[in-house]
C-alpha cells in the first residue's frame, strides 16, 4: 500500500490491521494507481529487453529480463522496491502514484510514509511533469531542492525524483522503444537540459 496509495500513513497503518473485506475494499480503491504502476514497470522492462535482445532467438538466453520478479527486491517489505541493474546510480527505486492536480497534498502524504520505511528508496519515479525533479532529502520538506542536482550526487538520507516524461505508456507509444539509459537511468534529467 505504501507504493500504490495516495492516502496518508495512518490510513495505510489501519489497512494492516483491517479485516479481509475492508482490505479488499481498500485494494479496490487503489486499482487504477496499481494499473499505472504496472504500465510503467512493463514499459521499462520492455525497453530494457529491446535494448539487450537483438532478435527472437536470443529471448531464451535472457528469459529472466522478462520476469518482473527479476527487478523487484523481495527483501524489502514496506513497498515494492525495484532494482534495475541498468540503473548505475541507485539500487532502491519506487514507482509512485500519479499525483495529478493534487500534487502538493499527495506528495506530502507520500513523504510522510517514505520517511519511516527501510531501506528508503533512492529514486522516486513520479508521473507528473509539474513536479520538482532532482535531489531531495528525507529529513526536510521536498520543496527544498538542490540546484542542478544529479543522481550521482546522492548521499545518505537523500533521494532523486524522476519525472517519467520520457517513458511513453499511452496506447500508441508501446511500440516505440524508450532508451532508458539516456533518460530515466541517466545521471541528470534530460528534460532539464533542454
Amino acid at each position: 500500500m505504501n507504493t500504490f496509495s495516495t492516502d496518508d500513513a495512518s490510513k495505510i497503518a489501519a489497512y494492516r490491521g483491517a479485516i479481509v473485506d475492508d482490505r479488499f475494499s481498500y485494494m479496490t480503491e487503489c486499482k487504477t494507481v496499481f494499473l499505472v504502476f504496472l504500465d510503467y514497470l512493463w514499459k521499462i522492462m520492455l525497453d530494457i529487453c529491446q535494448e539487450k535482445v537483438n532478435d527472437e532467438t536470443e529471448i531464451s538466453v535472457h528469459l529472466e529480463m522478462f520476469d518482473p520478479c527479476h527487478y523487484i527486491d523481495s527483501s524489502v517489505t514496506d513497498y515494492v522496491c525495484l532494482n534495475f541493474p541498468e540503473d548505475k546510480y541507485v539500487s532502491h527505486s519506487v514507482i509512485l502514484p500519479p499525483a495529478g492536480g493534487k500534487f502538493k497534498g499527495i506528495k506530502r502524504k507520500i513523504v510522510e510514509r517514505m520517511v519511516n520505511i527501510s531501506p528508503k528508496p533512492e529514486k522516486w519515479f513520479f508521473e507528473n511533469s509539474k513536479i520538482t525533479k532532482g535531489k531531495n532529502y528525507y529529513n526536510y520538506s521536498t520543496a527544498n531542492v538542490n540546484e542542478n542536482p544529479t543522481v550521482a550526487d546522492l548521499g545518505e538520507d537523500s533521494f532523486y525524483i524522476e519525472c517519467m516524461e520520457c517513458i511513453g505508456i499511452d496506447e500508441d507509444e508501446w511500440s516505440v522503444p524508450d532508451v532508458c539509459g539516456g533518460c530515466i537511468f541517466s545521471e541528470k534529467c534530460v528534460k532539464e537540459e533542454m
